[in-house]
């Protein structure tokens, strides 16, 4: 308070004593009629009046009012320094300074108040509460180290302290982490709180603990500030654990056979992990045998010595301890070992073969002839091996006549074997021999190499297994029936095909079967004749069929037989009358023509002879409908009389005529039917009829239908077996009928009868129904009647939607950024989640776990963030706070998402990152930035998926021109919480994968990325491009640089060249050797040449030859001579075309060419120096520059430019001005 408040203060003090000092007949108390909340309490006594003021009353607010403007003398309105302010004429006293108590540290502001005299009053400040307890150490954390297995025993102790007066006595502590108050207990002294364990702390179950507090202070009003203290426990791991088993193996196999193999291996660790003994190991039980030793380091167990399956134990049950042992090689103390089982089999190999019981086997048997017979031997199969198939065999035998049961074995198996009846096959007596020799082999069938063979011998006994056979197996005679007793009928005869006489041919003897009354049969003969007079009537029976039986073994109980039959035709006399035989029956109406009635008509004559004809005597037939007779016009179509095709018996069927019957016409026929036999004789009845009665049925030909409207049919999902959807109706036109409802699934519905016409369609037993899987479910259902006519129609049921999912949020985490210079209310992170009901409002909220990772930034004074609905299920993250200064650092909080009536709840972790600008990475888009501001989070989630980081858009903005934009982002390492540097993006741009999928994902969003960073992104195509540019710009480099090359080898044969011209162009010393030339007149001809203005030789040719072979100025050749290109010189051009004035001898094809194109003489053909120049024409032939010196000498030296020409010219002499070289004379 600075020293105006306590200028105030001590005026408060005195105004309020003014006011409230009472005269001794009265007091302040006796006129108050109102107080404001800031007043607690107030009292007035003889000592004074006291008032109770909280703290916190603001300045300006009424105390307390008053029944009289005079109660208070005072003639001021401030009263008490400013204090105490008298308003409203005087009746509302008003605050009018600020109150402190922990200032006042209880002691009450005094002063005198005037009522009628000066009276004492004491205002006492009341403490409101302001500030939050704080450690007395300045620690909010405590860590502490303390050994496991200590019971009731003290962790630490902290105290706080609280600058609100008297506070600090009446701090109280609140548990935040209440999962571990069942291991700690909390204490509380005045302001210091001690924690100690409840139970032993156990360090391999937990080694730290972070156990959270809130220390609360309170006020009188009950308004609550708390700080948070946090205990970290760090528990000291001693020994008081057994190893634990890191390998070990229930069970191990090992095949028999040498020792010194390895089985298997165990491995075990000190569970206290904070002293980590070394472990040994040793086989403790079940090695009585000594068949393996383990390695007592590495624990690993082999054979020690050699195993048998077949004679040793295939089963072992060691026990394995690992035994702890200190760093100085003592044993640990208990508890310091455990240990461990494992069950060993032994497995078998295949080293036996499957072995007989005998090495050779003899029996008797007799022939089989009409089963199996079952050979009497007491056979047996071994093999010892037992594992997989090495003990698994095959029998086989090299007779095909014998079957082996089993055909396959394993182990020991009992074998049994089975001739088989063949007829000539190997146990056939009477086609083979009498004694057989079979090879039977048993193989292993893992190994073939692994088998036996042994022999079956077996002797042979005849059975009698042929029965006798008939030569014919009927015999067919005919006879009179006048033939009398002992006519012989036929003889017959059996063949036996026995070898033995017993069964064979010898022993065969023949009876009559059934005819004994009408045949006799001679029993060693076979001859057959009429047992008695009159045995045939054709009348009784044409024909008659008699079996006749042959029998072996001579008749006695064993016997075989065969039967034949003697058929006898008796042969008549036609004199018998037809008759006729019928019943009723029925018909449907509208039956086709054609059809069949299901009535029987058979009629019958006893003559052979007799040819019977069927018909209809409409005449005598009636029809009735309703049993009122009808025309029988109306029905004579329709019927027809058929007589059929069976030659055994006559009849008849009736079928539908050319009109169908119609029961609305008639419903009952009686028709007369009539059969007669066209070949009876006259003096007989030839003709019979019956009544036949015909129903007709009305037919079931209409199909049910569906009755009523189904369109609108739905169903609640979730809804329970029976629930029921609707009633489906249906109606039939036929009389008398019924349908049955079906449905054509029951997943999901199933329809029970309830009417002959009507059905209940409801959910299924088994039915799971969810609208999320499905939100229409249609179904055939199907109504048949009794006449089998189904109808079918496909009816749709909705599944109406019931809250029964919870939502999901799309993503595991949210990530969010924020830099220093976001302002609150900024939208960090855009988040929505799913419901699969529909219309599910989802609502979020922010639970109450905001933490801040030690030694990141203060976290803030109130909720750092909150969450905003926005359309749809979307919500907004917002900041909610001024991030100003906070650079770093994270924050974690679970957002909570429930759906309409809050039913169902779900919940995802969020994190927000602190970053700066200097983790910026800006990445350019050839896209304007609308384009790229639409694909935002596709960008987001494209970076992240193709960087491996959660990517975050700081900004979108729009980049050199209008067509690019520029997309700042950033990355965080959500696994070191921290951003992700910049450069180490730009960094993994670089890398040609990475960007050829970076680009290729922009490339599906419709987006052209042109750089990330300082790193521009070229496609594949742009890359293969760039590659084939860079080997066409090396080629042409190539090219270039072999031209350049070219040019400089050009430059110095061209710079000597251009010094030749440049000397011939200056020269003093040319002249030509051809004579014809200075004689001539050729002062336009040839410019520069030598000429003499008097007579003289001329100066040129005072040489030598071999002067002027080496003279610079002369050669034959043209090649090494500096005057090679003088033919470029203008001056030496042709000038053969100035033909008035040039000599004839100018016509001298010599003349007419350059000096490179003259041949080089023959003389000077080998000189270094050879001068074109110096083709010589000397008397019109050929000739060198020795010939010209030696013939034309003289000639040369006197001759001038001015001289006439001496090969006779008639043009005449003129000077020649080009040879101007020497002095003019």
């Amino acid at each position: 308070m600075n020293i105006a408040g306590k200028m105030k203060y001590l005026v408060l003090v005195c105004v309020l004593f003014e006011v409230l000092t009472v005269h001794a007949a009265d007091d302040l108390c006796s006129h108050i009629t109102e107080t404001s909340n800031c007043i607690k309490s107030y009292t007035c006594d003889d000592k004074g009046n006291s008032f109770y003021i909280w703290e916190n009353c603001a300045v300006n607010e009424v105390l307390f009012t008053v029944d009289s403007p005079t109660i208070l003398k005072s003639d001021e309105s401030d009263v008490c320094g400013g204090y105490l302010v008298l308003a409203d004429n005087k009746i509302n006293i008003l605050l009018g300074g600020e109150l402190d108590a922990e200032r006042s540290g209880g002691r009450p502001i005094t002063c005198e108040i005037s009522i009628g005299s000066p009276i004492p009053a004491y205002v006492f400040p009341l403490d409101i509460n302001e500030f939050s307890p704080q450690p007395q150490d300045g620690s909010y954390v405590s860590e502490i180290s303390l050994e496991e297995n200590l019971a009731n025993t003290e962790v630490c102790n902290f105290a706080y302290v609280d600058d609100d007066k008297g506070e600090t006595e009446t701090l109280s502590i609140s548990w935040v982490s209440s999962e571990f108050q069942d291991q700690f207990e909390m204490t509380q002294e005045s302001n210091v709180f001690t924690l100690s364990t409840k139970d032993a702390l156990d360090y391999e179950a937990r080694s730290v603990y972070k156990i959270v507090f809130d220390i609360i202070s309170t006020d009188e009003l009950g308004t609550q500030k708390n700080a948070t203290h946090t205990v970290l426990l760090f528990v000291i791991d001693v020994g008081d654990t057994k190893p634990y088993w890191l390998h070990r193996e229930p069970t191990a196999s090992i095949p028999e056979g040498n020792g010194g193999r390895f089985v298997y291996y165990v491995e075990a660790a000190d569970r206290d992990y904070g002293i980590n003994n070394k472990i040994k190991y040793s086989i403790t039980n079940g090695n009585d045998d000594d068949f393996f030793i383990i390695n007592g380091d590495d624990g690993k167990v082999t054979l020690k010595r050699e195993i048998d399956y077949e004679t040793d134990p295939t089963f072992f049950t060691l026990t394995v301890t690992a035994q702890e042992y200190t760093k100085d090689g003592q044993i640990a103390p208990d508890p310091s070992k455990d240990e461990t089982i494992t069950n060993i089999n032994i497995e078998d190999k295949n080293d036996n073969s499957p072995t007989f019981n005998s090495d050779e086997y003899s029996t008797i048997m007799g022939e089989a002839y009409d089963k199996p017979v079952l050979i009497d031997l007491d056979m047996f199969i071994d093999d010892p091996d037992s594992a997989g198939n090495f003990n698994r065999f095959t029998i086989i035998s090299d007779c095909k006549d014998l079957e082996i049961s089993p055909s396959d074995g394993r182990g020991n198996t009992s074998v049994k074997l089975y001739a088989q009846p063949k007829t000539g096959g190997v146990f056939d007596y009477d086609f083979g021999e009498d004694s057989v020799t079979i090879l039977l082999t048993a193989t292993e069938i893992a190994d073939p190499t692994h088998f036996q063979s042994v022999t079956l011998n077996i002797k042979l006994e005849d059975k009698n297994d042929h029965p006798p056979i008939f030569e014919y197996s009927s015999y067919d005679v005919s006879l009179e029936e006048s033939k009398k007793a002992g006519d012989e009928v036929v003889i017959v005869e059996a063949y036996d095909g026995d070898k033995s006489a017993l069964y064979g041919n010898e022993s065969i003897s023949y009876f009559s079967v059934n005819c004994t009354n009408t045949l006799a049969v001679d029993r060693k003969s076979g001859r057959v004749t009429l047992a008695q007079d009159n045995a045939l009537d054709y009348e009784v029976e044409q024909n008659l069929c008699c079996a006749v039986e042959a029998r072996d073994a001579l008749g006695d109980a064993e016997y075989l037989r065969d039967n034949s039959v003697i058929n006898i035709a008796v042969i008549d006399v036609n004199d018998s009358p037809p008759t006729i035989a019928v019943q009723n029956g029925t018909i449907r109406e509208n039956s086709e023509s054609g059809t069949s009635l299901d009535i029987k008509i058979n009629a019958s004559d006893p003559d052979t002879s007799a040819s019977l004809r069927f018909s209809i005597q409409w005449e005598r037939s009636t029809a009735y409908k309703d049993d009122a007779v009808v025309s029988i016009e109306k029905v004579i179509k329709w019927f027809v009389v058929v007589k059929t095709e069976d030659e055994e018996i006559s009849s008849a069927v009736l079928r539908v005529g050319t009109k169908k019957p119609d029961r609305e016409v008639a419903d009952t026929l009686r028709l007369s039917v009539m059969v007669t036999d066209d070949k009876t004789a006259a003096t007989y009845q030839a003709k019979d009829s019956e009544f036949v009665e015909i129903k007709i049925l009305d037919e079931n030909d209409t199909p049910p239908e569906f009755v009523g409207d189904y369109t609108d049919l739905k169903v609640l999902e979730n809804s329970v077996n029976g629930t029921k959807i609707a009633l489906i109706s249906a109606s039939d036109a036929d009389e008398n009928d019924a349908v049955v409802f079906s449905i054509d699934e029951d997943t999901y519905f199933r329809i029970e009868q309830e009417t002959d016409f009507s059905g209940v369609l409801m959910v299924s037993g088994n039915a799971e129904i969810d609208r999320e899987e499905r939100e229409i479910v249609q179904v055939t259902i199907t109504i048949e009647d009794k006449n089998s006519h189904p109808t079918s129609q496909m009816f749709t049921v909705n599944i109406l939607d019931e809250n029964d999912n919870p939502p999901i949020f799309q993503k595991k985490i949210l990530f969010a950024t924020f830099t220093p210079y976001d302002k609150p209310g900024k939208s960090l992170l855009v988040f929505e989640a799913d419901d699969k009901d529909q219309n599910e409002n989802l609502n979020y909220q922010m639970a109450d776990d905001f933490e801040w990772p030690e030694g990141g930034p203060d976290p803030p004074p109130n909720v750092p963030f909150t969450v905003q609905k926005k359309e749809g299920n979307n919500a907004d993250l917002l900041l909610n706070f001024d991030p100003l200064g906070v650079n770093s650092g994270y924050c974690t909080f679970t957002v909570i998402c429930n759906d309409n009536n809050g039913k169902h709840s779900a919940s995802v972790q969020g994190k927000v990152y602190a970053i700066t600008t200097e983790f910026e990475v800006a990445v350019v888009y050839g896209n304007t930035k609308s384009d790229t501001s639409i694909q935002r989070i596709a960008i987001q989630n494209t970076f992240e998926e193709v960087y491996g980081f959660p990517c975050f858009i700081d900004s979108i903005d729009e980049g050199e021109d209008e067509t690019k934009s520029v997309v700042k982002m950033h990355f965080i390492d959500d696994g070191k919480n921290e951003p992700v540097q910049a450069d180490r993006i730009i960094e993994m741009s670089n890398v040609y994968s990475i960007s050829q999928e970076l680009i290729a994902k922009n490339e599906e969003l419709g987006l052209n990325i042109l750089s990330v960073g300082s790193v521009t992104q070229e496609s594949g195509g742009s890359v293969n491009g760039i590659l084939i540019l860079e080997i066409l710009l090396g080629v042409v480099s190539f090219v270039l640089g072999s031209l350049l090359l070219l040019l400089i080898i050009t430059y110095f044969i061209r710079t000597r060249s251009l010094e030749r011209k440049l000397k011939v162009a200056t020269t003093t010393t040319f002249g030509s050797v051809a004579s014809d030339l200075n004689r001539m007149d050729v002062a336009s001809g040839v410019p520069g040449s030598n000429k003499f203005a008097g007579e003289g030789a001329n100066p040129m040719y005072n040489l030598s030859e071999s002067y002027l072979r080496n003279d610079d100025s002369s050669s034959v050749g043209s090649g090494d001579s500096v005057l090679v290109g003088v033919e470029d010189n203008p001056e030496f051009r042709e000038y053969s075309a100035d033909t008035k004035r040039a000599p004839k001898g100018q016509s001298n094809p010599a003349f007419s060419r350059s000096i490179d194109d003259v041949a080089a003489p023959s003389p000077f053909s080998g000189g270094t120096r050879t001068n074109p120049l110096m083709d010589m024409d000397i008397n019109g032939e050929d000739g060198d520059l020795s010939d010209a010196l030696h013939n034309y000498e003289l000639s040369l030296r006197r001759q001038s430019i001015g001289s006439e020409l001496v090969s006779g010219n008639s043009d005449g002499a003129f000077e020649n001005t080009n040879f101007s070289f020497g002095n003019k004379m």
